[in-house]
């Protein structure tokens, strides 16, 4: 199953690759996104301590958020294929099921890692980086990829159940800005109203900063761990999703 795989998901990869439009926004939408927001709200956010910077809070927060929107609308690919035809040669080829699904969230994780560690290396030339670099770089990349695991096999799962990309643009658009926002991704603070401070505690984006951020600021990231365990259940639980949805869609054929 893992041959099958490895083999499908470089297909994938390496038609997308191929297209300069990726690389290009790979590369400029990290900057771009840093630059802007770091300038942005810098003047207006009060910082707890002076020997950090604005940029050192913001950095965790734009991975993830790069990483959300990256994965979001992963099942646009599936939904291609399956159009041009090819989804319906791989059904017919002696692969197992689930490694199909499994090869369209591999392609996506490892966009989401790429450009995740775009953003990480272009933060540390422009002087934003980690108090511990090993441990800053691994939470942040290991926090987005998990996002990017787990929101593709959403997007995928959810892209098969309906079957056009109407409704994938419409639910992940929908649940976009408040999973954004119900989070620390620009404010490096926890919400201040109770309700959605308390909506935050479940929010699989909040988790995912929480952890990141902890690599970039903390003395101590470890007391930060416990996010790394609901990211990894949240991931496991969305590809369970994606799975059952392609079974139920091979059942109706």
């Amino acid at each position: 199953m893992m041959h099958s795989t490895l083999a499908l998901s470089s297909r994938l990869l390496t038609a997308t690759i191929c297209m300069p439009v990726f690389a290009l926004i790979a590369l400029v939408q990290p900057v771009f996104w840093l630059l802007l927001f770091g300038n942005l709200f810098a003047p207006i956010m009060i910082q707890a301590q002076e020997s950090i910077s604005y940029q050192q809070v913001l950095v965790p927060g734009l991975t993830i958020m790069a990483a959300y929107f990256s994965s979001a609308y992963a099942g646009m690919y599936i939904l291609q294929d399956s159009e041009s035809g090819m989804l319906a040669r791989q059904m017919v080829a002696p692969v197992a099921r689930g490694s199909i699904v499994l090869a369209y969230v591999l392609h996506a994780t490892v966009l989401v890692l790429i450009q995740s560690a775009i953003v990480v290396v272009a933060a540390s030339l422009f002087g934003v980086g980690p108090k511990d670099l090993a441990q800053g770089f691994v939470r942040t990349l290991l926090s987005a990829t998990l996002v990017g695991f787990a929101f593709s096999s959403l997007s995928i799962g959810l892209a098969v159940l309906a079957g056009r990309p109407e409704p994938v643009l419409g639910i992940m658009n929908f649940i976009a800005l408040p999973m954004l926002f119900i989070s620390e991704i620009l404010t490096g603070t926890s919400p201040v109203n109770t309700i959605m401070a308390r909506l935050a505690q479940f929010n699989p984006v909040n988790w995912a900063v929480v952890h990141a951020r902890a690599g970039y600021l903390d003395n101590d990231p470890s007391t930060k761990n416990a996010q790394l365990g609901y990211l990894v259940a949240f991931a496991a639980f969305a590809l369970l999703l994606a799975l059952q949805a392609f079974r139920r869609h091979n059942s109706k054929m």
